[in-house]
């Protein structure tokens, strides 16, 4: 009984075809921080650019790139801010989306040379 019970639940579950996202994924983490973390806005003390491409699976068919461009800079000797723009697509146009961050980050000095810095992203996704 648990076997036949079993087989039809998974014929009914594989007749449902399933969608997922997935998010844009790094290998440089170093290069991209400002993506990943909006505490970093203004960190440099100076106006910073970045651009990335990544390709994955190259010479296959659909397969997933990634191009980003951010850049951030300090406004005050507390305030950054920063923009962020992710091109991610998978599946030769299949799934493509573009997501548009913008981070504030605000810092405070614990010492002469230490900070403690709080960020705070905002933005929208492109589907």
């Amino acid at each position: 009984m648990n076997k036949y019970f079993l087989t039809i639940i998974i014929t009914v579950a594989g007749l449902f075809m399933g969608h997922a996202q997935q998010d844009a994924q790094y290998t440089q983490y170093m290069y991209n921080t400002i993506s990943v973390n909006p505490a970093y806005a203004g960190s440099r003390g100076v106006f910073s650019i970045a651009a990335l491409h990544r390709s994955q699976w190259v010479g296959l068919d659909g397969a997933p790139t990634t191009q980003t461009l951010n850049f951030h800079t300090p406004v005050s000797d507390h305030v950054g801010l920063g923009l962020s723009v992710v091109n991610d697509e998978i599946g030769n146009g299949t799934n493509q989306d573009t997501y548009i961050d913008a981070a504030f980050s605000y810092t405070v000095n614990t010492s002469e040379t230490g900070k403690l810095s709080f960020g705070l992203k905002a933005g929208g996704h492109l589907f």
